[in-house]
Formats: C-alpha cells, sequence, structure tokens
C-alpha cells in the first residue's frame, strides 16, 4: 500500500510541477497610467543594513 501511494503522490506532484510550466504568465493590461513622483518614507534615507550607506535615486534630478 505503500508503494502505491508514493506513486500516486509522484503523478499528481509531476502533473502540477508540467500544469506550472505550461500556464501561461499574467500579465497587466495597459491602461496608459504612469507613476512618477513616488516619495518613500518622506524623502529621508531608509535604513537596509548597517555596512554601506547608498543614496536613493531621484529621477526629476
Amino acid at each position: 500500500m505503500r508503494a502505491g501511494r508514493s506513486t500516486t503522490v509522484a503523478v499528481v506532484a509531476g502533473a502540477l510541477a508540467l500544469t506550472a510550466f505550461a500556464a501561461p504568465a499574467a500579465e497587466a493590461a495597459d491602461t496608459g497610467i504612469t507613476v512618477s513622483g513616488v516619495v518613500v518614507n518622506g524623502g529621508r534615507p531608509i535604513v537596509v543594513g548597517t555596512t554601506k550607506v547608498v543614496y536613493p535615486v531621484c529621477a526629476s534630478g
């Protein structure tokens, strides 16, 4: 009974893997909306680590 159960689990796992590879990628429709001028943390630096200071890149100059 154990061998039959293992085979069934392997078949189901293989079928799920093939379904994941065959499924088309999800894409958002083009709405023409542009997001710009986003400010995070009030423009203050964001602490991510403690070894190196990295300054944010400002797209508006």
